[in-house]
C-alpha cells in the first residue's frame, strides 16, 4: 500500500513532532519559519500549537489522526516513520487498542498478520473462532491461508474456544492475540 504523504520523511518529523515511546504521546514542537511562507504564519502557528499533544482526533476507523502540512496523517504511521524511517504496508497494534500508541505496542505487520490479531466480528457473542453449530454443541474453526480449518465440534463454548486457542497459537505465532473474544466469553 502507497502513501501519499511520502514526503514526510523522518528527518522532516523529527523537526515538527516530539514522541515519547513509554505514554505513546506526540507532541508539537515549534516549527522553523522556512516552513511557512510567511512570518506571521508561523508565529500563530507556533503560539497555537508548540508543546501541545498532535495528531489527537480520533478518526472514523478508531484511530489518532491529525493534519500535518494539509494531509491527514495516521499518528501510529508518523511515529513508526518517526522511530524506524520505514513504511511498512500496515502497523499494528499488539494489544488490539487503535489509540495504545506506545511503541512496544506497535509492530510492522502484513495484512494478514494484521487481521489475524483482530477481535472476532460474530454477531452472537461467541469468542472468535467458534459457531453454533447444533443446538448446544459448538464448531470451532479457523482460517490459515485464505482456507477454512475445521477444529472439530464441541459440546461447550469453553471447549470449542480452547480449540481454536490452540491451534491459533501454533498458526498465528505472535500474531494471536490471547484478548480475542475473551470479554465475549465472560458475558455470555
Amino acid at each position: 500500500m502507497k502513501h501519499a504523504y511520502t514526503h514526510l520523511t523522518q528527518d522532516y518529523l523529527a523537526q515538527i513532532l516530539q514522541y515519547d515511546p513509554d505514554t505513546g504521546v506526540l507532541t508539537w514542537l515549534k516549527r522553523p519559519l522556512e516552513q511557512f511562507k510567511k512570518t506571521s504564519t508561523a508565529n500563530s502557528w507556533n503560539a497555537k500549537y508548540a508543546g501541545k499533544p498532535a495528531l489527537t482526533a480520533i478518526g472514523a476507523h478508531g484511530y489518532k489522526q491529525g493534519k500535518i502540512d494539509g494531509q491527514t496523517i495516521l499518528a501510529h504511521r508518523a511515529i513508526w516513520t518517526l522511530m524506524t524511517d520505514e513504511r511498512p504496508p500496515m502497523i499494528d497494534h499488539r494489544d488490539g487498542v487503535k489509540t495504545n500508541n506506545t511503541f512496544k505496542n506497535l509492530r510492522p505487520a502484513s495484512k494478514v498478520e494484521n487481521a489475524r490479531n483482530q477481535r472476532g466480528r460474530n454477531c452472537r457473542q461467541l469468542p472468535k473462532g467458534v459457531e453454533v453449530c447444533r443446538v448446544e454443541r459448538y464448531r470451532a474453526r479457523a482460517r490459515l491461508a485464505g482456507k477454512k480449518v475445521h477444529l472439530g465440534i464441541h459440546d461447550t463454548v469453553e471447549e470449542a474456544r480452547l480449540a481454536y486457542i490452540n491451534f491459533a497459537i501454533e498458526a498465528h505465532g505472535e500474531f494471536y492475540n490471547p484478548d480475542a473474544g475473551v470479554s465475549l466469553l465472560k458475558t455470555a
